[in-house]
């Protein structure tokens, strides 16, 4: 019995990943603004990754997805007029829990390290902090923005 979670199309709700290349026209500050702005938005699902490319204006980022409406958003993605975009579902990860299982796999089988010595070591830099503030500052009337 497969108790996977579908939507009306037939399509398995769970974590994709994301891959969005904007025109090669865009400036690589307006491609970061506008893929920040994608995935900001909660109504493609939980995302739990995202970062920028180097080589090339885009980004890739992976959602948890939740709902039909959520797949939609992601596989039709209105607010990347011009962009070039895949989506791909993830065969492991098929939700936040299992997406840190996959991370922890991967770290133990390929690298013979674990994910508590990688978030050990994130734990001792400056990194949580700094998000810390960044959270603080996204937060604050832009009134009080520095």
């Amino acid at each position: 019995m497969n108790s996977s979670k579908r939507d009306s199309l037939g399509k398995e709700l769970r974590t994709y990943l994301f891959v969005g290349n904007a025109p090669d026209s865009m400036p690589v500050n307006e491609a970061n603004y506008a893929f920040n702005r994608f995935v900001e938005y909660p109504h493609k699902g939980i995302v739990l990754f995202e970062d920028h490319f180097v080589d090339s204006p885009g980004g890739a980022a992976i959602f948890s997805v939740q709902t039909s409406e959520q797949l939609r958003s992601l596989i039709n993605p209105f607010d990347l007029k011009g962009w070039k975009s895949q989506v791909h579902p993830l065969l492991f990860a098929k939700g936040p829990t299992e997406f840190m299982y996959t991370i922890d796999y991967s770290l133990g089988f390929y690298n013979g390290k674990r994910l508590t010595d990688v978030v050990r070591e994130y734990e001792t830099s400056r990194l949580p902090e700094k998000i810390h503030e960044m959270i603080i500052r996204r937060n604050l009337p832009d009134s009080t923005r520095k």
